[in-house]
């Protein structure tokens, strides 16, 4: 399969498909004797998998270590699980993160009159940085 097939089949753009071939965070396809790409069904398959993991919140180089761990027939599922509570950890943060800034705007568009004066309490805000 080209790279236009394989992104029809994955629902990645043709760019996605060689950045995640130029970190290696999928198998190298073989090329054609003109030098294009030739992707088989693994490549097709590990493409479904890291798209699965990106929008599940995994990094790119999260979902190499994933996509090796899917690979290694000796894993264990104790191992997949510490790696995705960590993820989840991680997103917990940004949640709490997201929350007290999602406060703190609240705040500051409560407090602007957003009248025809110059005063504005969401300037004083971000220039005091409380």
């Amino acid at each position: 399969m080209n790279i236009s097939q394989v992104a029809k089949l994955t629902g990645l753009t043709s760019k996605s498909i060689r950045l995640y071939e130029e970190r290696d965070v999928i198998s190298a396809p073989t090329r054609s004797d003109n030098g294009y790409r030739v992707y088989s069904n693994k490549q097709v398959d590990e493409l479904k998998f890291v798209s699965n993991a990106r929008k599940a919140g995994f990094s790119l180089d999260e979902c190499k270590e994933l996509l090796a761990m899917e690979r290694n027939p000796h894993r264990m599922s104790a191992q997949v699980k510490h790696f995705a509570s960590n993820k989840l950890s991680d997103i917990r943060e940004q949640i709490e993160a997201l929350r007290n800034i999602e406060c703190k705007l609240q705040e500051w568009v409560e407090r602007c009159p957003g009248d025809g004066q110059s005063a504005c309490p969401i300037i004083d805000g971000l220039k005091e940085g409380n």
